[in-house]
C-alpha cells in the first residue's frame, strides 16, 4: 500500500512540475533581455512584457508658456529676463525605463516561456 501512495504522490508531483505553473521570480534586466535567477539562458526582449511605467518614452513636445513664471538668465554676461517660451515639435525622451542591471520581479505565463515584468525591486 505504501508503494501505491508513493507512486501517486510521484505522479502528482511530476504533473505539477510539468504544468510549469506561474510563479513570481526575480531577474536582472540586461538591456537585451532578462537573466532569470536560477536559469542558465537569458530570455530575449521579444518574450517579455514590460509595463509602460518602466519603458522609455519618446515623442514630440509642443507648448507655449507665456505667463505665471519668471526666468532669469545670463546671455553674453548680461542679465536677461524671459517672458515667454514657445516650443514646436521638439523631440523629447522621458527616461523612466529600466537601466541594464536593474532587478525586477517577473511572472511566467503558465506553460510558456513568456514573462511579464511586475515592477522594479531593490536589492
Amino acid at each position: 500500500m505504501a508503494d501505491l501512495v508513493s507512486a501517486i504522490k510521484k505522479i502528482v508531483r511530476d504533473y505539477i512540475d510539468n504544468e510549469n505553473l506561474s510563479d513570481l521570480s526575480y531577474a536582472t534586466y540586461t538591456g537585451a533581455g532578462l537573466k532569470i535567477d536560477g536559469k542558465p539562458v537569458e530570455v530575449p526582449l521579444d518574450m517579455i512584457d514590460i509595463p509602460l511605467h518602466l519603458q522609455t518614452i519618446t515623442g514630440k513636445l509642443t507648448c507655449d508658456l507665456t505667463s505665471g513664471f519668471e526666468i532669469k538668465a545670463k546671455c553674453d554676461g548680461k542679465d536677461v529676463e524671459v517672458e515667454s517660451i514657445k516650443l514646436t515639435d521638439v523631440p523629447v525622451t522621458i527616461q523612466t525605463g529600466l537601466s541594464p542591471g536593474a532587478r525586477v520581479a517577473v511572472v511566467q505565463k503558465k506553460g510558456a516561456n513568456k514573462y511579464s515584468i511586475i515592477d522594479e525591486v531593490t536589492g
